[in-house]
């Protein structure tokens, strides 16, 4: 009845054609991002962070849902609680972190600037569920790394609150920078 544009009785074939198109676009979606994040060997890691040739390690969440990038160079952004990072911050830098009042954007860029690391100060934006248009101080680290010959740039941003409850780790990475298979 319906000639050549049907299969199937009365479904007209452009809706089967639709239907197998989205369902490719779905499952190519599905294992584009099942190979990006199943390598991942673990929840955690333990990365070190060089900043002006001194170096701690810390214990990160790995976040595959973290695509935070600095928005001037297109780094990935390592979030860590901020007195973490006052055992390799230059003197008036470490007195403002653990000063434990309430920091502006501005004082950061002033302590950065009085240490003349103007250069390495940055301001990254970001959204998250309860903060729309929010920012972060950080700074770009020398490298972050898990092993020696992993070593990559990225933004380290300061955050005043606890990472995690259970104090399991004190840094979240993005997926890009943990080990994989």
């Amino acid at each position: 009845e319906y000639g050549v544009f049907t299969v199937w009785g009365s479904i007209p074939v452009f809706y089967i054609a639709e239907a197998l198109i989205a369902g490719y676009i779905l499952m190519s979606v599905g294992i584009y991002l099942a190979k990006k994040h199943k390598n991942i060997k673990k929840r955690t890691a333990r990365i070190y962070i060089c900043f002006l040739e001194k170096g701690i390690w810390i214990d990160a969440l790995c976040d595959t849902g973290n695509e935070l990038r600095d928005p001037v160079y297109n780094l990935p952004v390592v979030i860590v609680q901020s007195e973490e990072l006052t055992k390799i911050m230059p003197e008036k830098i470490k007195c403002l972190i653990e000063s434990n009042s309430e920091i502006e954007i501005s004082e950061y860029a002033d302590a950065f600037a009085a240490e003349d690391l103007s250069v390495r100060f940055c301001i990254v934006p970001f959204n998250s569920v309860g903060c729309k248009n929010g920012i972060m101080p950080g700074f770009t680290a020398d490298y972050v790394c898990e092993t020696e010959e992993q070593k990559k740039k990225a933004v380290v941003c300061f955050s005043k609150l606890k990472m995690s409850p259970a104090n399991e780790y004190k840094a979240i990475v993005p997926a890009e920078l943990c080990i994989i298979d």
